[in-house]
């Protein structure tokens, strides 16, 4: 004896059609935002930027637990690409955190709609980190100079260096 009657089994059947209609309306919807997306990573990889940057949209922190989410410009995998980032755990045990990157498109849905209306935070952080990066790359490129005039003075054909041949420590000639 089955516990569900014909009409029950009738408006489940009705119910499961319905939502397969708005679950294809919602993945053409989804495909769209995701079409959007990836022009936005086909413009940002034209800049061949090569730095990550990353902006936090969601904190949340007790006495117990804590969680953030981000939005940034990251490398997963091998590629390149507006990411996602879902991390969170126990105060007490700092060891067991659990964090999840994704390409954004291939992150849940929900972290999706959730981290879209950041972007443009997204790429205030990436021009700061830009910025951060041209400073720190014109610090170390007058370091190696440095070095360079040291060795090649002139930028041309550098001196030969003599070696002495060292034995038990002393200079052997």
């Amino acid at each position: 004896m089955s516990s569900f009657n014909e009409v029950s089994l009738q408006g489940f059947r009705a119910s499961y059609q319905r939502l397969a209609e708005v679950a294809s309306k919602l993945n053409n919807v989804s495909d769209e935002m995701g079409g959007s997306i990836s022009r936005l990573d086909e413009a940002l990889k034209i800049l061949n930027l090569g730095i990550e940057a990353w902006y936090t949209y969601d904190t949340s922190d007790d006495e117990y637990f804590w969680s953030e989410s981000k939005i940034g410009y990251a490398k997963i995998g091998s590629k390149w690409g507006i990411a996602l980032n879902k991390a969170s755990g126990f105060h007490h045990e700092p060891e067991e955190t659990d964090s999840s990157k994704w390409l954004f498109n291939d992150a849940p849905r929900g972290l999706r709609l959730d981290a879209i209306s950041h972007i443009p935070k997204l790429i205030d952080a990436l021009i700061a980190q830009t910025e951060s990066t041209i400073e720190n790359v014109r610090a170390k490129s007058n370091s190696i100079l440095a070095l360079a005039e040291v060795i090649n003075p002139h930028g041309t054909n550098p001196v030969k260096l003599t070696t002495t041949k060292f034995k038990a420590g002393k200079a052997n000639g």
